[in-house]
């Protein structure tokens, strides 16, 4: 769907929305490009499976960073005593290992449905840059929360039949900000917590949940 309508499905600031939209063309922009040269690859030969994993990381570490999304992130010097704060702040960034991680996902995907036109498709471009722009603001949403001083956390849905039975129940559901939420089978600090639902990409994949934090 249309990026405005994908956010404006949810209860965003305008600068919340648009930071989004601005990530999400970006990355759609990366994805394109790295299909034109799977095409190349599957049509002519031109590169190599190894190039071409090399290509998608680039690209998106370069989406990240024309979004300024930081390569390593550095708490403010107020946080600095606190132990979650430091948890938040591992060393390498979480942008640097979520382009990686992301594009080794996305690569084995596009290779094992390499005959499917949809895999290699303006629309599945448009709906990784939605979904993977919301990743990285939710767990940039998360750290400003922390860093703020909100202490606590409300899991939203959307509210319509397309939430899938795992989410509904935690829909409304207020705890503690660095608590875990349990969402089917994966414990999530947020929507999307690519990082500690890595295991479950059932919870993940296609979700539209959101935050609000008090």
């Amino acid at each position: 769907m249309p990026f405005a309508q994908y956010f404006g499905e949810m209860e965003l600031t305008q600068d919340q929305e648009d930071e989004r939209i601005a990530l999400a063309r970006s990355i759609e922009a990366a994805m394109l490009y790295f299909f034109d040269a799977v095409v190349m690859y599957l049509n002519d030969g031109v590169g190599t499976p190894a190039a071409l994993l090399s290509l998608l990381i680039a690209e998106l570490m370069e989406a990240l960073d024309e979004n300024d999304i930081p390569d390593k992130e550095e708490p403010p010097d107020d946080t600095a005593p606190s132990l979650l704060a430091a948890l938040l702040y591992p060393s390498g960034g979480f942008s640097d290992r979520y382009a990686v991680m992301l594009a080794n996902e996305l690569f084995i995907a596009t290779f094992a449905h390499k005959d499917d036109p949809y895999f290699l498709s303006k629309d599945r471009a448009r709906l990784v840059g939605e979904e993977e722009s919301n990743t990285v603001y939710n767990h940039i949403d998360y750290i400003k929360a922390i860093v703020q001083g909100k202490t606590e956390k409300t899991w939203v849905t959307q509210h319509d039949p397309k939430v899938r039975a795992t989410h509904r129940p935690v829909d409304g559901v207020t705890i503690p900000i660095n608590e875990f939420f349990q969402v089917g089978g994966a414990r999530m600090l947020y929507p999307r917590d690519v990082i500690n639902g890595a295991n479950f990409p059932e919870e993940i994949a296609g979700c539209r949940c959101w935050i609000k934090y008090s």
